[in-house]
């Protein structure tokens, strides 16, 4: 998998393109942990803090209807 130390927080654009789909997430709020597929198939969780600002989460959001 994925080891979160190698994902560089200022290059969302790049992050963005790697994600596959955001399957589920844990916890509420910016306590919450989102599962995150990447195009490579691995599987991670990834917090809040880390997927804000990128449009699958958002995409997530709306898909949950919130």
């Amino acid at each position: 998998g994925r080891s979160d130390g190698l994902i560089d927080e200022n290059s969302n654009s790049n992050l963005e393109w790697s994600v596959k789909e955001m399957r589920s997430h844990s916890g509420s709020g910016d306590r919450a942990i989102f599962e995150i597929v990447w195009l490579t198939g691995d599987i991670t969780w990834l917090p809040y803090h880390q997927i804000e600002g990128l449009n699958v989460f958002k995409r997530y959001l709306e898909e949950l209807g919130i």
